[in-house]
C-alpha cells in the first residue's frame, strides 16, 4: 500500500493496526476463554471496519488509475481468514456430553430400583417391567 499510494500510508498502517487490535482483542480472546459456542460471539467490529476500510482505500487509488490487483488479492486473504477465525468451532462440543451424566444416573436409578438379585421371580418381574 505504501508503494502504490505514500499519501495513504498513515491511513493503511493506521488500518492494520486497527485490525490486529480487533484480531486480538475481540476474536482471539474470545477463542481462548473457550466461548465459542456461537460465531456471532466472535465478531469484530473494529476487524470489519478496518476491512470495509481497506476496500473504500482501494476503490479510491483504483478511481485514481492506480492497478490495485494485487492490494486486492491481499485484502481477499484477510477477509478469508477473518471468516475462517469467526467461524471455527472446537472438534468436540461440550453440549454432547450432557447425554452421559443423564444417562449414566438413569442407569443408576434403573439398578436401584429394580434389583434382580439372585431371584429368579424377581428378575423375571425386571424383565417384564423393562420393555
Amino acid at each position: 500500500m505504501a508503494v502504490a499510494a505514500p499519501s495513504q500510508e498513515q491511513s493503511a498502517y493506521a488500518l492494520l493496526q486497527q485490525n490486529a487490535t480487533g484480531v486480538r482483542d475481540d476474536e482471539l480472546s474470545v477463542l481462548a476463554s473457550g466461548q465459542r459456542a456461537d460465531p456471532s460471539v466472535a465478531l469484530s467490529d473494529r476487524a470489519t471496519r478496518a476491512l470495509d476500510e481497506f476496500n473504500v482505500l482501494l476503490n479510491q487509488l483504483q478511481a485514481r488509475g492506480t492497478d490495485v490487483a494485487e492490494l486486492r488479492s491481499e485484502l481477499e486473504k484477510l477477509q478469508v481468514a477473518y471468516l475462517d477465525r469467526i467461524s471455527w468451532q472446537p472438534p468436540v462440543n461440550a453440549v454432547l456430553f450432557i447425554p452421559w451424566p443423564v444417562i449414566s444416573l438413569r442407569t443408576l436409578i434403573a439398578i436401584g430400583v429394580y434389583p434382580a438379585g439372585s431371584s429368579a421371580r424377581d428378575k423375571w418381574i425386571q424383565a417384564r417391567l423393562s420393555k
